[in-house]
Formats: structure tokens, sequence, C-alpha cells
């Protein structure tokens, strides 16, 4: 199973800094978010899991299937929490030097980083996925869009 940024209320890695950036008002993206991801619903990965426990073992691909601008995301968010919040275009090159630098602050800090260079290529790079062959071994295909799955997530987190 290759899950592809997973979503969902317990989300500890892609939401919250996602959240944290649009609270500050200031939301710094590679490329202004122009890249496509697709999100995945943690709710999907687990029906895909099931799905796969009783299929031929097989490598597949997870996502929501749909690709989303990465600044669409984040508009998403700050609809729901600062809809002042703006977003920042920044070269890849450049936030990715950031990114490395915060990596060895946190190194000597012990604390984590706000940003890595993992995040960078995930937000900064357009990244989809052929699920075919997900559908033709396991019978699975996602049911929940991704902005779904973001509202989901936020509503969740509002409510705790």
């Amino acid at each position: 199973m290759r899950p592809h940024a997973i979503v969902g209320p317990d989300d500890r890695v892609l939401l919250p800094r996602l959240l944290r950036a649009v609270r500050t008002g200031r939301v710094p993206l590679p490329a202004g978010g122009t890249a496509r991801v697709e999100l995945t619903d943690v709710r999907d990965v687990a029906a895909a899991l099931i799905a796969a426990a009783d299929a031929a073992p097989t490598e597949v691909n997870v996502s929501g299937g749909v690709a989303l601008p990465v600044r669409d995301i984040v508009a998403r968010i700050a609809a729901r929490l600062r809809p002042d919040a703006r977003i920042v275009a920044l070269p890849r090159p450049i936030a990715l030097a950031g990114a490395a630098m915060l990596e060895a602050i946190g190194r000597i800090t012990g604390r984590e980083p706000v940003v890595t260079r993992y995040g960078i290529m995930a937000l900064g790079w357009s990244r989809t996925f052929d699920l075919s062959h997900a559908r033709d071994a396991l019978g699975w295909m996602p049911r929940i869009a991704p902005i779904d799955a973001i509202d989901h997530a936020l509503d969740a987190r509002c409510a705790a």
C-alpha cells in the first residue's frame, strides 16, 4: 500500500503544519501553491487496507483520486479558520534551503522543524497517481472527495 497525503482528524503530518501556517495569517508555499496534490481521506485508506486483506499480495497506490492545487487546499482551510490569511509565494530552491536550515536547527535543539524538505517537496511539485491497479486488484476506489476529507478533519479538530 502506498497511501499519499493522508488527511484525517488525527493527522500529525500535513494538516497540523498547514493549520499552524494559516493561523499565523501568512502561508509560505513553494511556487505559490500551484502544485497539484492528491489528498487521501483516512477512511479511504482504511477501506483500501480492508480490501487488501482479502486480495493477493500486490503493490497499489492509494489516494483521493483528485488532484487539487495546494493553493486551493490552503484556501479551504483559511475560509474556516482565518479568511484573511494570505499565501506568500516562495521559489522552490529558497523553500528547500530554508527547510534544510530548519531541519539542522531542529537536530541541534531537539525540536521538530516547522517544515521539512520532504514537506516542501510534497507541496511544491505536482504528484498524481494512477489508481487503476487498486481498482483492478482490490476492487477499491476512493469514495471521499479530498475537500470533504479536509472538512471532516477540520470538523473533528474544531469540536475537540
